[in-house]
């Protein structure tokens, strides 16, 4: 299973790494200030991180 789990790593990363650019290109633009471009950063990199701690695992019996 540890393929499954790299590949939706892989697929969380991207997404975050596409919020901040997204973020960035609204502050580019002059849509939004500093902060709400760095509060929508910051929250994919939580969001990400979120998403790729694994619970405990338990031994096999």
């Amino acid at each position: 299973m540890r393929p499954f789990h790299s590949q939706l790593s892989s697929t969380t990363a991207v997404f975050a790494i596409a919020e901040i650019k997204a973020a960035v290109e609204v502050f580019d633009r002059g849509d939004t200030n500093v902060f709400d471009a760095l509060t929508a950063i910051i929250v994919a990199v939580e969001a990400y991180q979120g998403s790729t701690r694994s619970e405990p695992r338990r031994d096999a019996a």
